[in-house]
């Protein structure tokens, strides 16, 4: 896995100092701030958040973000202040972050393809144990409608709020999960036993 490389400012203590970071989240990370390294390793395990001192004495935190199927982005959290860092290309320019909307859109498409992952798995599960054994799991087998629809939703439509300030989604999308949780129950569960049941 390639290195990614951002660079940017940060305030501490009221003053701007300079932080610049190479690596990636599966290998070793390194952290300059204003040219000396304040952080080298290769966590044992992978880790979407860093802590290192910015300052002797004076905590941070570095967060991975991926924004893309290849790009990465990093904040750096002084004093719960994120600052989002450029990305360095390998030819010195400077990308600008991609910014908060663009970030839920991309998790948002990975929970889509994540949920539609899951309804294929509880289908091909089912569909095994049914021809094979006669048997079957209803509760993974009722999911199969919500996982797809709400994964098609996430990819389709990456940028709806779902966030509990509206209130409306919230409320349409757990009537709409309950829905269609009744239907796997029964119509969909009945579709499925009397299309791949042996006879």
């Amino acid at each position: 896995m390639f290195n990614h490389r951002y660079t940017g400012s940060i305030l501490v203590n009221g003053s701007p100092r300079q932080v610049n970071i190479a690596g990636n989240p599966l290998g070793r990370t390194v952290i300059q701030v204003d040219g000396a390294t304040v952080y080298d390793k290769k966590p044992f395990i992978q880790k979407e958040v860093i802590d290192f001192n910015v300052l002797p004495g004076k905590s941070a935190k570095m967060r991975w973000h991926q924004v893309s199927a290849l790009k990465m982005e990093v904040d750096v959290i002084v004093d719960n202040q994120a600052t989002t860092l450029s990305a360095l290309a390998k030819d010195g320019s400077v990308r600008q972050p991609v910014g908060e909307k663009a970030r839920r859109t991309f998790q948002m498409r990975i929970t889509g393809f994540g949920l539609l992952a899951g309804a294929a798995f509880c289908f091909l599960l089912n569909y095994n144990e049914l021809t094979s054994k006669g048997e079957y799991y209803p509760k993974a087998l009722a999911l199969i409608p919500v996982f797809t629809l709400m994964g098609l939703a996430g990819i389709v439509h990456p940028d709806f709020d779902f966030s509990p300030k509206n209130k409306v989604a919230v409320w349409v999308t757990f009537g709409v999960s309950l829905a269609l949780v009744a239907f796997g129950f029964t119509i969909f569960t009945d579709w499925f036993l009397g299309t791949f049941a042996t006879r």
